[in-house]
């Protein structure tokens, strides 16, 4: 058998990178709004706003991120979401692509 492997996530620090740990991935129906969100490159770029799916189907479509206060949300795409450790969302975009053309 194969030893557990615990979920890590890389924090940008000042100048520097920290590896954190992170609880274990989560289903998609715990996400909250107001939980943060980051890129694949570990950049917050927002908060949920809302989740779009049917939990009677268990079927996740995506969700939007606040970007800021006054922004319109972001959508994103179930399929460009990666893990779900409890209380935040990693992104398998990086920023400049959440941030998309022109923003």
């Amino acid at each position: 058998m194969g030893s557990a492997c615990a979920l890590r996530v890389l924090v940008r620090s000042g100048q520097s990178w920290q590896d954190l740990p992170v609880g274990d991935p989560v289903s998609w129906l715990l996400i909250r709004p107001g939980w943060k969100v980051y890129a694949s490159d570990g950049t917050e770029v927002g908060e949920v706003d809302e989740i779009a799916g049917d939990d009677q189907e268990d079927l996740f479509d995506g969700l939007a991120i606040a970007r800021s206060a006054l922004a319109k949300p972001t959508y994103v795409p179930a399929e460009s979401v990666g893990p779900i450790p409890e209380g935040r969302l990693e992104l398998t975009l990086t920023k400049d692509k959440v941030d998309g053309p022109g923003d």
